[in-house]
């Protein structure tokens, strides 16, 4: 189980870190999620307590708000650029050791720029970010923590593999026509009970024509019978036949609605749709699978949502200048990007082939 480090601001963001804290703790434990004023008693050198933490802690999540670049100290000096500010130390230290540091934005902050980081820790720039909004701040904190693949150990035993985030469900709904196999199970039989037929036919003709006493009228009569069911067995044996040819007819139907082509080259610009179209779209079940590369071409941050399975959004990324992100989907996974305030800028659908999409806002 993963130990999670909560580095923030006491000055700026101290109730998004302390809800952030108690969500995380009823879904891990106590244990699990280190915050220095839960995590370290009373008397102890916090100094001493924060240096072991983070030596051996798993991830640390960076809690940024509109002033933590700017907070400035009781001098009136930026504390980012004081080389013994906390928070810049605890970072610096846990991208030393190269552990996943995850940016969490909450209050609408942007992404800090190398610009505006210290050189020491000017690569959290570089690192994928998270939002927590307000009005989504519950719905947020359960997709973050799926993405970071945090989990409580009696949810470890339960957990075989780690799916994608974006894996749809298979259609529950069967085929038009019925099921194949059944079908097949139905000819199976059919063909069987002809086959009795037949059988009881030949040896109830055997045994007239082997009776002492048999007339030529009787022969007659059997003879007719045994045309009758000839040609109902007949009859039979081309009706299955043709039900046959059209369950496997619409069999290879239903394999070409499904099979997507294969792609054709290395990587596709994809085409943006009108955003007027967002209200009609979402998620679609397919087992067809692609990726797609968003690309922060502007100067402003953009962000990156996945159209779920009843069209709502869910926030994969915040990209500011020249980040990019690519992300594993499917081709009827539709995905938006919007600018800070969520308005819609474009919407992209997947292709078969991998896509770069290109954004400037």
């Amino acid at each position: 189980m993963s130990t999670v480090f909560i580095s923030y601001r006491r000055q700026t963001a101290p109730g998004e870190a302390r809800a952030l804290f108690n969500d995380l703790v009823s879904r891990l434990s106590k244990s699990s999620v280190f915050m220095d004023v839960d995590s370290i008693a009373l008397g102890r050198d916090f100094r001493r307590v924060l240096r072991k933490t983070l030596e051996s802690c798993d991830l640390m999540l960076v809690v940024i708000d509109k002033n933590w670049v700017e907070a400035k100290d009781e001098e009136g000096r930026t504390r980012l650029k004081n080389p013994d500010d906390f928070v810049r130390m605890e970072i610096e230290t846990a991208l030393k050791r190269d552990i996943v540091v995850t940016p969490i934005l909450v209050e609408g902050a942007q992404m800090p720029t190398t610009e505006q980081l210290p050189r020491e820790i000017e690569d959290l720039a570089y690192r994928n970010a998270f939002e927590l909004t307000h009005n989504r701040w519950e719905s947020d904190v359960q997709e973050m923590v799926r993405r970071l693949g945090l989990v409580s150990s009696e949810q470890a035993l339960e957990i075989e593999t780690d799916h994608p985030p974006t894996a749809p469900p298979r259609d529950p709904t069967p085929p038009a026509g019925g099921d194949p196999s059944t079908q097949r199970r139905v000819l199976v039989l059919v063909t069987a009970l002809i086959m009795v037929i037949i059988t009881a036919s030949s040896g109830g003709l055997l045994l007239i024509n082997g009776t002492p006493g048999t007339t030529e009228a009787d022969l007659a009569a059997e003879r007719g019978k045994r045309d009758v069911n000839s040609a109902t067995v007949k009859q039979r044996v081309d009706d299955n036949a043709s039900a046959k040819t059209q369950a496997e007819e619409a069999d290879r139907r239903r394999a070409e609605v499904q099979t997507s082509p294969q792609p054709t080259g290395n990587i596709a610009q994809a085409a943006p749709i009108d955003c007027k179209e967002e209200r009609t779209l979402r998620s679609l079940g397919t087992t067809q699978s692609t990726s797609i590369t968003v690309v922060n071409r502007g100067e402003q941050p953009v962000r990156l949502y996945w159209l779920d399975f009843d069209g709502k959004r869910m926030l994969y990324a915040t990209l500011t200048k020249n980040q990019a992100i690519t992300q594993l989907t499917y081709l009827t996974h539709p995905w938006i990007v919007t600018d800070l305030k969520d308005e819609c800028h474009a919407i992209y659908m997947p292709t078969p082939q991998k896509s770069e999409i290109n954004v400037a806002i």
